[in-house]
């Protein structure tokens, strides 16, 4: 059944709030991590089953590793319920549709080639974007506090990471496993995260919406290379039984879905690690730096749908893409049955012995 236009009216009002989030900083921000989050926490509780069922509309852009506009998509998300919802990525080449259907399976329809690491991470950066708190028990991971200087503000921040990774990385190399997230003190709305060493993710035009934060623009950068962005289009209210939450009867349909973990997480279960050689031309040139890849691990832990990131060079490029093609991974468990997860892989050259 299609809402009607009164309803759609109503819905639409009382998902949105009006004006934009006001933004503030003092210059000695609390410095208590955990408190920090559980501020910001119930401003992005977008699985509550208190919320209204609505669907947001996303124009994406694509840029290649110059920086220059590449491709461009919409991202669409349908919500009814904590168990009942859909997420869509279309554009010219590739389309992708995943639902959450009441009974708990999972159905998928794609065509074309795959979403690209920055498009698949678009539903996580938009309503899921704090630290993760769930991870297993294997990994322990912790939180520590730190401030960064925005102009004549200093914004209080979190930095995530595992707690034993000094005594398994090297120290110069610590940081690339650690995510920071930056916050506004007065709205405690996330307006930047740092990942990965060289992944800059900004939010901005942020909104309210049921109580709820929602960045109207994310932008991210690679370095100093803009490589996508992302603008909301439509947020509006919809009927629980809006025709799009339905899978197709052409779906693939599984009782498990697939998995995104970070590289903290995932790194723990590594049973098999070939190390990448260090090519001869790269250390003439005194090429070094990291390669940041993304990766699929299959239910059987092996390997498989690699794509980078970024990379200071297609030499030191080739050389971590042929070492990770022969990784294994512990399979990765969810309900008792093997899942396949997405995650990261940061491969550091250092020139320094």
């Amino acid at each position: 059944m299609r809402v009607t236009m009164l309803l759609f009216l109503v819905l639409t009002a009382w998902l949105m709030a009006s004006g934009p989030v006001a933004y503030g900083a003092s210059k000695k921000p609390q410095e208590d991590p955990n408190a920090l989050l559980a501020k910001a926490s119930p401003f992005y509780d977008f699985s509550s089953p208190e919320l209204k069922p609505w669907h947001l509309k996303i124009s994406y852009e694509l840029y290649d590793e110059e920086g220059k506009p590449s491709e461009q998509g919409t991202f669409e998300y349908w919500w009814a319920s904590p168990k009942v919802y859909r997420s869509t990525w279309t554009r010219p080449g590739a389309t992708l549709s995943r639902w959450h259907t009441a009974n708990g399976m999972h159905a998928t329809k794609s065509s074309g080639e795959r979403l690209s690491f920055f498009e698949k991470n678009l539903a996580s950066d938009l309503i899921s974007p704090l630290p993760q708190t769930i991870t297993p028990d294997s990994i322990k991971m912790a939180l520590t506090f730190k401030t960064i200087n925005v102009g004549k503000f200093v914004l209080p921040c979190i930095a995530q990471g595992p707690d034993n990774a000094g005594r398994m990385i090297a120290p110069d190399v610590q940081a690339i496993f650690a995510t920071t997230y930056c916050f506004d003190e007065r709205s405690n709305a996330l307006l930047v995260k740092y990942s990965y060493g060289v992944i800059t993710t900004e939010f901005s035009e942020i909104k309210k919406v049921q109580g709820r934060y929602l960045p109207f623009m994310i932008t991210i950068f690679g370095g100093e290379q803009k490589r996508f962005s992302a603008t909301v289009k439509e947020v509006e209210g919809i009927s629980p039984t809006d025709p799009n939450l339905e899978p197709p009867k052409d779906s693939l349909v599984a009782d498990v879905p697939r998995v995104a973990l970070s590289e903290a997480v995932t790194r723990g279960a590594i049973v098999q690690k070939t190390k990448p050689e260090y090519p001869l031309p790269a250390k003439m040139e005194n090429l070094q730096g990291a390669v940041l890849l993304s990766v699929l691990i299959g239910t059987d832990g092996k390997v498989r749908d690699i794509e980078v990131i970024s990379s200071p060079s297609p030499l030191l490029t080739d050389s971590a893409v042929k070492a990770v093609s022969h990784w294994e991974y512990k399979p990765y468990l969810l309900g008792g049955k093997p899942v396949e997860t997405f995650t990261t892989i940061e491969i550091f050259f250092s020139l320094r012995r």
